[in-house]
């Protein structure tokens, strides 16, 4: 939490002179507000009930000036604070990108995407902070003041009738404010949870009909829905009677003022145009109470959005390593797992005090039965996930101190799961490649039989491979991350399953090209026996590996 709390301050440090500006902006254009109810009572009196004309039309040209000032006062203002709010929600969100970017799988794990996602667009709502709302409660105090003073000098009996009420609603204030934040929180929580679901059943879309649970998951939906909706209607109707019951105050105030006046005039204790002044005057003893309320309603989501950001990108995970930054290397000369130990969460060790050695050069083929720790072997390596204790070093530094950009530059991964983009199929291949051999991709992509695949999707359409590869099989999505990764000419190569669905030709020509490389290569595979090529046979069992 204290880096997004830092966030802000260098923001506000970094742009204190246009904050300031606004500010002062602001409030002049908030005092100016005050001028014309003194103007008018001058028109009147000097004016109409004088019947001078001289008076009249110099205090109505007067009164056009502070009208003029006023809108260009709040004009620079409020552009000054939108340009303000867009900027900080900027930074804010760069840095929680960074932050995805940089921190332990472990938290992705958690959290389903659409939660997290959801949980993004909630800061959205934070610029407000940097709104005439919110400089209005300040400039309210002001106001106040300023309106204290003057019905003092026109007539303090009125001015201490007024204050009665003032105290009452600061009290009602405060009860409101505390619902409202509760209605808000929930609300929120409920929100995400539903857009969570959402994602997680658009994505599970082919699964739900293969099985026929269409009706089944439209239920759960339903009820996720029905308690977002819930919440959402709760907070909406403490947002009406909130809003009824400031009309209705602020109605009965009027009333109260017409009262008061009336018999202050009628007793002869205020002319005319000093009612109308103290009339408009009045309303400002009430700006601080009925702008908090504002703030309450307005401000309030905002301010729990950013409570709720700080704790769920940066609170929970204080102390988790930073994957970026550290110590480089040129090549990988090896790896070595000394005494590591490691679980998911709270679940059972995946490894316990494990060790394991690989050498530049090495072919090395792991096997073993699910949930034996094969793929976690390589999320460690590539500090997707950090070890509960033990070290794991790289030619001998510890993979905490190396930067992980450096490392991942010396390794070429394809996950068991590939995910590809909706895209064409050369930018899927070369998708984060700088600089690459267009002989050797047209060569990994006939060999492959891409070619073919690529002819098909320009004649279906735009070429596109449609959201996570929908409009190919799972061994065509497989040669494609292949051939992204043997395009990238790395000397360290890790498959994980990576073979599983490729046809017959195209596995052979993956054979030719590892029995001809003199790089590392670490392959996961539990059906194919690659000890006919020169690999080493590891086999993994639960806490056992030999």
């Amino acid at each position: 939490m204290r880096q997004l709390y830092q966030i802000i301050k260098n923001f506000v440090v970094k742009h204190f002179i246009h904050i300031l500006s606004a500010f002062i902006l602001f409030i002049s254009a908030s005092l100016l507000t005050m001028v014309p109810a003194k103007l008018l009572q001058l028109i009147i009196d000097k004016g109409f009930i004088a019947k001078n004309m001289k008076a009249l039309l110099f205090w109505i040209g007067m009164l056009a000036l502070s009208y003029l000032i006023k809108f260009v006062c709040t004009y620079y203002s409020n552009k000054n604070l939108i340009n303000l709010g867009n900027s900080l929600l900027k930074e804010i969100k760069s840095a929680i990108y960074n932050r995805l970017m940089s921190i332990d799988m472990s938290f992705y794990t958690k959290n389903e995407v659409g939660y997290i996602n959801s949980r993004m667009e909630e800061i959205s709502t934070i610029d407000i902070l940097f709104s005439n709302q919110m400089l209005g409660l300040a400039s309210s105090v002001f106001e106040f003041i300023f309106a204290l003073f003057i019905l003092l000098f026109l007539n303090w009996e009125f001015l201490i009738i007024m204050l009665l009420p003032v105290p009452l609603l600061i009290w009602a204030t405060y009860i409101i404010s505390k619902n409202i934040t509760v209605k808000v929180q929930a609300s929120l929580n409920s929100a995400a949870d539903y857009s969570g679901k959402i994602h997680e059943t658009l994505r599970g879309m082919e699964t739900i009909k293969s099985l026929g649970l269409e009706e089944s998951e439209n239920k759960k939906i339903n009820r996720y829905n029905e308690k977002a909706l819930g919440n959402y209607r709760t907070q909406s109707q403490a947002f009406n009677k909130f809003s009824v019951g400031m009309n209705w105050i602020s109605t009965m105030l009027t009333v109260i003022i017409y009262l008061v006046g009336g018999i202050f005039y009628i007793n002869g204790k205020l002319s005319m145009g000093s009612f109308i002044a103290i009339s408009s005057y009045v309303g400002r003893l009430y700006s601080p109470v009925f702008q908090y309320t504002t703030v309450s309603v307005i401000i309030q989501p905002a301010f729990l959005s950013l409570k709720r950001v700080a704790e769920f990108f940066f609170g929970e995970l204080e102390g988790v390593l930073e994957t970026f930054a550290g110590k480089t290397i040129d090549e990988i000369e090896n790896i070595t797992f000394k005494d590591v130990t490691f679980s998911y969460s709270q679940s059972a060790k995946v490894f316990d005090k494990f060790n394991f050695s690989i050498h530049k050069g090495d072919k090395i083929q792991i096997t073993g039965e699910n949930g034996s720790g094969k793929s976690t072997l390589i999320r460690l390596l590539l500090k997707l996930y950090t070890p509960d204790s033990g070290t794991i070093t790289v030619n001998g530094i510890d993979l905490k101190e190396i930067d992980r950009t450096n490392l991942i530059s010396h390794i070429s991964y394809v996950p068991q799961k590939s995910y590809v983009f909706n895209n064409t199929i050369h930018a899927n291949i070369t998708y984060g490649l700088k600089e690459y051999d267009q002989k050797y991709l047209d060569e990994l992509i006939k060999g492959f039989g891409l070619d073919s695949v690529e002819n098909r999707l320009k004649k279906e359409g735009d070429g596109y491979i449609g959201e996570n590869g929908s409009r190919l099989s799972g061994g065509e999505i497989q040669k494609i991350c292949l051939v992204r990764a043997l395009l990238a000419r790395r000397k360290f190569y890790i498959l994980d399953e990576a073979t599983s669905n490729l046809d017959e030709e195209s596995f052979n020509y993956l054979l030719n090209i590892i029995k001809s490389s003199d790089d590392t290569w670490l392959v996961i595979d539990h059906k194919t026996d690659f000890s006919t090529i020169g690999f080493h046979k590891v086999v993994f069992k639960a806490n056992k590996h030999t």
